[in-house]
């Protein structure tokens, strides 16, 4: 078993089967490429579900086109800790466990899952996977090889790196909105990452790179077409 495996069972209280797959949405034949994907901001709308619950409990009126960083504690002001605390607690609402999805994200998602083995990489929460494995049993039933948890915190970022992840499982291809992110994982991978464009990673200098930015779904799929 590996390292980041055992740690993550351990914190999950969950047995290695159920770690390593996702039965709902599990294939049974191996084909195409292995494809990694962020839930949200990729699959699901957080931003545009988090900000209105922000504003409503903080007093504030931040838009979209504001958050100029996915550290939102440097563009609320605040500390790491409140940031978390906030996110934890939006993480208890209807509105996150009802959370939109991405425009695109359901037809590409079930097209790209025909021909290659889709992995969902998602800096969540450890105990939020019963939520997360709902939303992606009532969308993409059968869709998904594997779900895998890093528990992102303000404080001191991925508990389990994502290139560990992505390096263990064979990901030929990821799909992340996080400019750290995919440069950690294109830098540790040496793979190709497809970044959906969004305010907090328009200016991130991508030259040099195997990082594309794209426009949203349409983008994603335009990409595969041209490069799978």
């Amino acid at each position: 078993m590996k390292e980041w495996l055992m740690n993550c069972t351990n914190i999950m209280r969950l047995n290695h089967e159920e770690n390593f797959k996702f039965s709902a949405c599990q294939k049974t034949e191996v084909f195409g490429m292995k494809i990694g994907l962020d839930m949200d901001e990729v699959i699901t709308s957080f931003v545009d579900t988090y900000l209105p619950y922000y504003n409503k409990n903080h007093g504030t009126d931040w838009k979209k086109e504001d958050i100029y960083s996915y550290y939102l504690y440097e563009v609320f002001g605040i500390s790491k800790e409140e940031d978390t605390k906030s996110i934890v607690s939006f993480g208890e609402t209807e509105e996150y466990k009802n959370m939109p999805l991405i425009e695109g994200a359901a037809d590409g998602i079930r097209k790209l899952s025909r021909k290659n083995e889709l992995y969902i990489i998602t800096g969540r929460p450890f105990d939020r996977r019963e939520i997360t494995e709902e939303a992606i049993r009532k969308n993409f039933n059968n869709c998904f090889k594997g779900l895998f948890f890093t528990d992102f915190k303000a404080e001191r970022g991925h508990a389990v790196p994502k290139h560990t992840i992505c390096n263990d499982l064979g990901i030929e291809l990821m799909i992340d909105d996080m400019p750290s992110t995919a440069e950690e994982i294109y830098n540790y991978c040496n793979i190709p990452i497809i970044m959906p464009e969004y305010p907090w990673n328009k200016n991130f200098d991508i030259h040099g790179t195997k990082i594309s930015r794209v426009n949203g779904w349409k983008g994603i799929m335009k990409y595969c077409r041209e490069s799978l």
